[in-house]
Order: C-alpha cells, then sequence, then structure tokens
C-alpha cells in the first residue's frame, strides 16, 4: 500500500495542496501558513455548527470554524517534505529552517476525538512553540462576504456570535466558543514537552442547546469530595444526535435512580432494554477502577462495555444527576456502530462479550439482588447484539460462532445464570425453531426504525 502514499517534495502551500486526516467527525490538514514563518495543523468537526431558530438558512445552520494551531520554529523555513502514510494513517514530515529540522507525525485517532501531533527537533530548533489561534465562530458565508467585500452574500441583519474565550485549568488549556443560540464548542489540549521532543494532544466537543452541564456536575463533585462523601460512581444522562435526519434521543434514568443524593444498590429499581449504563454516562472513582484490577483487550473495539460492566461489584455508593452531559452524534457511515461496520468487526464484538462472561463471578452477588440482576440484564444485552450482527452476517460460520458463544456461556457461568440470559432478554435473539432467525431480523429491523439505536 506504500506504493499508493501520497508525497510532498516541497511543503504544501495551502489547506487545498495539504494532506488530510481525520475519522468521520474530527479532522485535521497540515501546511505551511500562508505569508507566515510557520507550520499550521487546522482543527476541524464536522459536527459543529450552528442552530439558530430565526435562520434555518446557509447562515443559521452553516457549518462553524474553530482554529488552527501554528508550529512557529526558532529560524526561517527553507524547505519540506511530507508524506500521508495510508497504512499507519499519519502524515510524516521534515521542516528544514534556517536553525535546523523538526521532524513531524500527526494523526487523528480513529473512534476518540483526538488529533495528536509529535514533533522533534534538533538542538538549533529545540525552541519552537505551538499557539492556537481560534477562528470567527460566525457563517463562513458571511465571513467570506466580508472579506470579499460581496453586497450580494452579505446579510446586513446578521448578529455574531460571541467572541472565543481562552484559558488554563488544572495544566490544561482550553478555548470555549459560545453560540447565540445556546451551546457552543470546546477545543481542549495540552503539550508534552521532554527535552527536544514534543507531543502536541488535541480534543474538541459540540454541545447545544446547554452550556453548563459539565459544570454543574463537576461543582456537585467538588462538594462531595469536600464533605468526603464522593460516589464510587456518577451518573448522568446522554443524547443520541442522529445525524441523518437531525432528531435527538436522550437516554435518562429518571425512573431507575434517586436524584441529586447518594444511594446503594438497594435503592436501584428495574432498568429498560434501552437504558443501559454506557461509557457515555457513567464517571468512576478512580481507586474502583484500580481496585477492580481491569486490564481492557488491545487493539479492539467495544471494550467501553467492559470498562463500565466490570467495575460494578466494587460500586458501593453512587450519584444521579438528571443532566445531559454527554451528546453522542450517531448516524456516520464508517461508525463503529453503524451496523455494517459492527457485521464487519463482530469478532470483536464477540471477544469483549467472552471477557465479560469471565470477569465476574455473578453467583457470588446473590446478596445484593439489584446488583446481580443488572449485571445479567447488561450481559443478556451483550448476548443479543453478538447475536443480531451474526445473523445479519447469515453465513454458515456465523452460525457457528452464535452457537460457539452460547455455548462459552454455558461452560463458563452456573446454569442459573445462564437459564436467567437465555430464557430472559438475552434469549429473545436465539429462537430455537423453523424460521426464528427471521423473525429476530425481521424484528431488529422493526426496532431500528422506531428507536434508531445504530
Amino acid at each position: 500500500m506504500s506504493g499508493q502514499d501520497m508525497i510532498w517534495n516541497r511543503l504544501p502551500q495551502t489547506w487545498y495542496e495539504a494532506p488530510f486526516m481525520g475519522n468521520g467527525s474530527m479532522g485535521t490538514y497540515i501546511c505551511k501558513e500562508p505569508e507566515k514563518n510557520a507550520i499550521r495543523v487546522d482543527v476541524n468537526n464536522s459536527m459543529v455548527h450552528d442552530h439558530r431558530e430565526d435562520d434555518k438558512g446557509i447562515y443559521g445552520r452553516s457549518r462553524l470554524l474553530i482554529g488552527y494551531f501554528l508550529l512557529h520554529p526558532v529560524g526561517e523555513i527553507t524547505s519540506g517534505t511530507m508524506r500521508l502514510d495510508l497504512w499507519d494513517a499519519e502524515t510524516r514530515g521534515c521542516i528544514r529552517t534556517t536553525s535546523g529540522e523538526i521532524k513531524l507525525r500527526a494523526c487523528v485517532t480513529s473512534e476518540s476525538p483526538y488529533i495528536i501531533v509529535e514533533a522533534e527537533a534538533t538542538e538549533g530548533e529545540r525552541g519552537f512553540t505551538w499557539r492556537f489561534y481560534p477562528e470567527s465562530t460566525d457563517s463562513p458565508r458571511q465571513l467570506n462576504a466580508i472579506l470579499k467585500k460581496s453586497k450580494n452574500h452579505f446579510k446586513k441583519d446578521y448578529i455574531s456570535n460571541p467572541a472565543s474565550q481562552l484559558y488554563e485549568r488544572n495544566g490544561l488549556n482550553y478555548c470555549w466558543q459560545p453560540l447565540l443560540a445556546g451551546g457552543g464548542t470546546a477545543t481542549v489540549w495540552k503539550e508534552i514537552r521532554k527535552g527536544n521532543k514534543s507531543v502536541l494532544v488535541i480534543s474538541n466537543a459540540h454541545s447545544f442547546p446547554e452550556t453548563d452541564a459539565l459544570k454543574k456536575a463537576l461543582e456537585r463533585l467538588t462538594t462531595l469530595v469536600a464533605r468526603g462523601t464522593a460516589p464510587d460512581l456518577m451518573i448522568c444522562n446522554y443524547v443520541y444526535e442522529h445525524v441523518e435526519d437531525g432528531t435527538s434521543h436522550t437516554v435518562r434514568y429518571t425512573n431507575v435512580f434517586p436524584q441529586n443524593r447518594l444511594f446503594d444498590w438497594v435503592h436501584v429499581r428495574h432498568f429498560r432494554p434501552d437504558q443501559n449504563l454506557l461509557m457515555h454516562s457513567v464517571m468512576y472513582r478512580t481507586e474502583v477502577l484500580r481496585e477492580c484490577g481491569m486490564v481492557l483487550p488491545k487493539h479492539t473495539f467495544y471494550v467501553d462495555n467492559i470498562f463500565v460492566y466490570q467495575p460494578l461489584p466494587y460500586v458501593k455508593s453512587m450519584y444521579y444527576m438528571d443532566l445531559d452531559l454527554y451528546r453522542y452524534f450517531i448516524g456516520r457511515a464508517d461508525q463503529s456502530v453503524n451496523e455494517s461496520v459492527m457485521v464487519g468487526r463482530v469478532d470483536q464484538q464477540l471477544r469483549v462479550t467472552r471477557h465479560m462472561i469471565d470477569c465476574q463471578d455473578l453467583d457470588a452477588l446473590k446478596d445484593q439482588k439489584r446488583l446481580r440482576a443488572y449485571m445479567v440484564h447488561y450481559l443478556s444485552v451483550m448476548m443479543a447484539v453478538s447475536d443480531i450482527f451474526l445473523l445479519l452476517d447469515g453465513s454458515a460460520e456465523a452460525k457457528e460462532k452464535q452457537k460457539g458463544l452460547w455455548q462459552y456461556l454455558r461452560e463458563h457461568t452456573s446454569a442459573a445464570v445462564y437459564r436467567s440470559i437465555r430464557f430472559g432478554f438475552g434469549g429473545v435473539t436465539n429462537l430455537p425453531f423453523p424460521k426464528g432467525d427471521a423473525i429476530v431480523v425481521g424484528g431488529y429491523r422493526i426496532a431500528r426504525k422506531i428507536f434508531k439505536f445504530n
């Protein structure tokens, strides 16, 4: 595949010459900043857009710019090269200056919203610096009209969004870009410097309409810690944002947990099938994660299920706030929870499910009925999800994998746990009679249209 890599024998001079990288949401490109002695690393996120109710056209609902980083070298840039490595999904480059060289290596992580840029300089360029420059968050069409002095595209009654806010807290750098319509965009970054080497880690998130959910959650946690009553597990709501049709669905737990007070498993009520705790909704106390001895499988998708599931028996106290803290944009064709992607990665789903079967002895939780019931429920959901995507594969090999997974469950759990899952929710997707598979797939299709869960 290296024969197909794009190679630059000179530095790209503008964005349309630059190597691009992205994961379907976060994206970046690298080029020499025009008319400046600097290298540009752009910050893009396809989820960042305006939400104006009084203008649902190209000005009020447009994609918005975020900002960019400039690498400022010690010397004057004289030349350079770049290579877009398709196999490793990264850009590598060498910047030559009158004071030395700076080697770059950059990528966008596939599942998490991070841009990572590594830089290594020769002694003469040891003092190079990074700086973030926020863009205006007005409609790009309006900005372009101002730049080109175009009366035809200039919107006279357009009101600008508030200015960006830059600040530093707890060793992290922040840029908050609020919107008139509510919500906003947060960019967070940290440079890790050691000698002549630097690693710049950049993340970005967009929220709407809330602007203070994280602030409220952190304030409550800070208060609980100060009182010596910090919970083992903090829970908030999360929101599915369906990018394909602009709708959203909030997963909240008001029928499951008491609100705004400490509680334990005795106070937990029944979960509906659509109310699983996911990574989007939980915050564990660090000591709980250490105590449970969790080790996540490497190079594997869907391990967030293990992250939520395995520590649960070590949780003695919880706290729930009815806040929409996390917004999960779903519907991209390349997303890990997209149906076709999950069918292709079903072996990783099976690996995670087997890990969850093995990591806890549910019979040891007989005295904690609510905790045990929820963990059986969670494992049932994992079995059902595995079944569905094996059935969607439809091959004889997939059918054997389905039988193998259920056999693995039988051999690695007690008869009581197996029966609870086989004849409960988990067994709904494994019907042992003619046309059973077709009924399951048909039911899944109907449920998918109603609930739009992937």
